[in-house]
């Protein structure tokens, strides 16, 4: 029980990492990233992809972060891929599986694209969380369960719309997408600042460098808006960032 890449943690941060695999459990309570937390926690730019399966019928309390919950956990840019289930088994959640009274997950800038294997029961499933829970600019796939966050087709997955929605106002970009090439947004900054444009389609812009000067060419701001001329700040113009104080 309670098994994960972290088995157990208090008061702990965790950041910068990719979690991939795939796992038999034979116990309850597995969380891909943490089997059971406690004290207050803070999980920033992770990723998990992490199929689970195992042997245990019935409640099994598995998530795609973490099992068990007995501290407030506050998770930031983070994602959840990967299927998990297996038949006669319930409870599953995207991020976190259980949580005991009185505390919260608060995700901020998420998604979800876990999903459940066939004939698994969704009794005390949920998309993103059990228990109390704040979600904040939040997204999903498919449902686990209860459905909860914004539902998403595959197709604004893909074109980049998500990618965009993540990242807000666009002041703090923490997810890119390189469109046609990457199915889903990633945290690595190699790949693409999707943008919007005024059409309604959205542009991943795949090299920024500042050795530009103030050159001709279509101008965007960060938010993915044209603009008639550059403005003060980040400046996108054929496809590299110029800044201009």
């Amino acid at each position: 029980n309670y098994c994960g890449l972290f088995g157990y943690i208090s008061g702990a941060t965790i950041r910068n990492l990719r979690v991939e695999g795939d796992v038999v459990t034979r116990g309850i309570h597995y969380g891909a990233l943490i089997g059971y937390g406690d004290g207050t926690m803070l999980v920033e730019n992770v990723i998990t992809n992490v199929n689970i399966t195992g042997e245990h019928s019935g409640v099994t309390g598995n998530g795609g972060m973490i099992g068990a919950l007995y501290g407030n956990i506050t998770f930031n840019y983070c994602a959840t891929l990967g299927e998990m289930g297996y038949e006669g088994s319930s409870m599953y959640c995207g991020f976190t599986a259980f949580a005991t009274s009185g505390v919260t997950s608060t995700l901020n800038n998420c998604y979800t694209t876990c999903k459940l294997t066939e004939g698994t029961g969704t009794d005390y499933c949920y998309t993103f969380c059990r228990g109390d829970k704040k979600l904040n600019n939040c997204y999903y796939l498919d449902a686990i369960g209860e459905k909860q966050g914004t539902k998403m087709t595959l197709e604004q997955f893909q074109n980049g719309e998500v990618c965009y929605r993540l990242n807000g106002n666009q002041s703090d970009i923490h997810w890119y997408q390189t469109i046609g090439e990457d199915a889903l947004p990633v945290l690595d900054d190699s790949h693409g600042i999707v943008t919007r444009n005024e059409d309604g389609t959205y542009t991943g812009i795949d090299s920024l460098t500042p050795a530009l000067s103030k050159g001709e060419g279509a101008i965007y701001n960060l938010a993915g808006q044209r603009l008639n001329k550059m403005q003060k700040g980040i400046n996108i113009v054929n496809g590299k960032k110029i800044f201009i104080k």
